[in-house]
Order: C-alpha cells, then structure tokens, then sequence
C-alpha cells in the first residue's frame, strides 16, 4: 500500500502558508520552511496509525462506515510514473497519468492522494481539496487525513471547511497541539481573534514548546494593547527560537508601542540583510529611526534595500520619503525619479465614441 509521505512533504509547505496568513502574515515570511511545525508522517494509507493518533474506525464524513479499497496493481504502477513526473518537476504529466488512473478507478484512495499531491505541487488547492475529500470518503479514515485537508483547504480559501476538519482532526487526536495552531490562523485569517486566541492557549496547554503559538498570542495582545502580557508571551518564543527573525519582529514592533525605540531598532539591526531588508522589518524599523530623530538612517536602510531589490518601487518611494525628511533633497529627487520609473504604466483612458455613433 502506498504511504502518504509524499502528501505530507506537499501539505507540510503548505503549513507554513497557513500560518503566514494568520497574525503572523507580516513576519512570518521569514522563516524557513522547516521551522514551521510540519505534520508526522501518518500512516499509511491502511496501514498502521500513529500511536498518538487512533484511526477513528474507518468512518466516511457523513458518518457511514467507509468500505477500504485494496490498492490495485495498476493503481501503483500508475503513481510509480506519476512520482517519476513529480521528481522530474513534469506535474501536468504526474496529473494527466493520475486523472487518467482515477477515472478509471475511482475508490482507490491511494490513486486520490497522490492525484491531490501532484495538484498541489500545480497550486491547484482547490482540485486537491476535491480529491482529499473523496479520499477520505472512500476510507481508511484517519485523523491526520483531516488535517492535511484542512490545511489544503486554507491554502484554496475554504475557510469554512478548513476549520471543519482542523476541528475534526482535533477532536480524533486530542493530544495534537498542531490542529489547534493552525486552526488559530484560520480564525485570525477570519478576524476572529477570540476564537484564535483560545486554540492558541489550548495549544500550549499541550506543547508548551510551540513558539508559532506564544509569538502569534503575543501579536494578539499587542494588536489589543496588552504590552506587557504581549511582551511575556515574545519572550517565551524567543527563548524557544532565539535568532528567528519574526520573533524579534514582533519584540520589536513591542518595544516600539512602549516607548523603546532605541532598544527596538538595535534589535532589528542585529538581523541580516536578507532579513532585515525586507519591508516588514524596515516599515518598524524606520518608523523607530523616525521616533529618534534619525531620518538619514531609515533613509540608509531603504536605500541598502533597494540596492538589492532595484525593482521595488516601493523601496524607492521610501528611499526618497526618509532622504527628504533628513534634509536630503538631492538624493530624494534621485530617488523619486526612480520610483517613477518603476511605477506600473497607467491603462490607457477609454476613447469616447464619436457623436452620432453606433
């Protein structure tokens, strides 16, 4: 029987996405991809499950018990060639191959993951959300199954149905802290922060060691003007992750709302440039130069940005906005210019049709 743990590495970078668009939208983007909670390979399809995570017996989403489906031989060769065209990175030829397979062998539950999968690699969330959910129908049915579609689902901007099965996923295995992580980013994705905040605290509860979980509750209580509690819960995932560059974003963006600029804007300077020269970092940062009276180095910052970026128009604007304000209007100038130049071209204004026309 073929194992899920090809979906998985497909859904597992989804992860990080569905965290990115929480809270954390604005720092997230700096992690790398395997600092963000990835889910345990499960089992494999009939095979043996998780200890921590008991097959719920086999049960369709409509509740009627799911009939399992043996892979056939067929069935595997057609994702063996399926998975050489994923490894060649040919993902129409991986879909053609597997639609093909399905069609004609439509409860094979293997045959919809591994279609799901090549989906995803395509970006096409909403097919592999089909396909996951008739996956599930067919059986076995597993708590890890919901979810990867859950997460699936938030990356297609099925919001709904990914809260459906994170909750689903959760209440299968109760010991799992990742279920109510990322359901907490599709309730801030919703703006329910209330939601967000008590999967966020029910996570920790079981695994204190989540620093997604304290640096995005400390985003929360900094949005709601809690400084101080916003300030324990950053410390706790940056003692977690100490050289990770959101959490000294969002420590920052803290230290900016109490009054510490100063101690804010040497924290972001200690990032890299690949980090630091990016525009949620310079956005605080900048403002923190403004706070200090200290223009010509926001100024620095963007034009450094820029350097690196030279197609960034939104660089460029901020490079001449902070060059102007520190008194430097020769380089603003040069800056503006190029902004302009960058600037998307505007559509051509509509010809009025001629008097007396059809």
């Amino acid at each position: 029987m073929a194992s899920r743990s090809t979906l998985l590495a497909a859904t597992g970078a989804l992860g990080v996405a569905v965290l990115g668009l929480g809270a954390v939208a604005v720092f997230m983007a700096f992690r790398p991809p395997a600092a963000a909670p990835v889910p345990d390979a499960p089992a494999a399809a009939g095979g043996a499950s998780q200890p921590d995570r008991p097959s719920p017996g086999g049960e369709s989403p409509s509740g009627t018990p799911a009939a399992a489906v043996a892979t056939s031989p067929a069935a595997e060769a057609a994702m063996r060639l399926a998975d050489s065209s994923i490894a060649s990175g040919d993902f129409p030829a991986a879909v053609a191959t597997l639609e093909k397979a399905v069609a004609s062998a439509p409860r094979q539950q293997a045959l919809r993951l591994k279609l799901a999968e090549a989906l995803i690699h395509q970006r096409q969330f909403d097919q592999a959300v089909t396909h996951m959910v008739e996956a599930i129908a067919i059986g076995p049915d597993a708590p890890a199954l919901h979810f990867d579609l859950a997460t699936v689902a938030s990356a297609a901007g099925q919001l709904d149905l990914a809260i459906k099965h994170y909750e689903i996923a959760q209440a299968r295995s109760p010991k799992d802290p990742r279920p109510p992580l990322y359901a907490a980013m599709v309730h801030l994705r919703r703006g329910d922060t209330a939601k967000a905040r008590a999967q966020l605290v029910r996570a920790v509860a079981l695994d204190d060691n989540l620093a997604e979980a304290w640096g995005t509750l400390a985003d929360i209580e900094l949005r709601e003007n809690r400084v101080d509690l916003a300030m324990q819960h950053v410390t706790r995932a940056r003692t977690l992750q100490p050289e990770v560059a959101s959490w000294k974003l969002v420590q920052a963006r803290i230290q900016k709302r109490d009054n510490q600029p100063q101690a804010a804007a040497q924290l972001l300077m200690t990032l890299p440039d690949g980090e630091r020269l990016t525009g949620p970092v310079l956005q605080t940062l900048s403002e923190c130069f403004g706070l200090l009276s200290r223009p010509e180095l926001a100024a620095e910052q963007y034009d450094l940005a820029y350097q690196r970026e030279r197609s960034s128009e939104n660089f460029a604007r901020q490079a001449a906005l902070w060059f102007r304000r520190a008194g430097n209007q020769s380089r603003a100038d040069e800056f503006e210019a190029i902004a302009s130049r960058l600037a998307p071209a505007a559509p051509p204004a509509a010809t009025a049709p001629a008097p007396g026309g059809g």
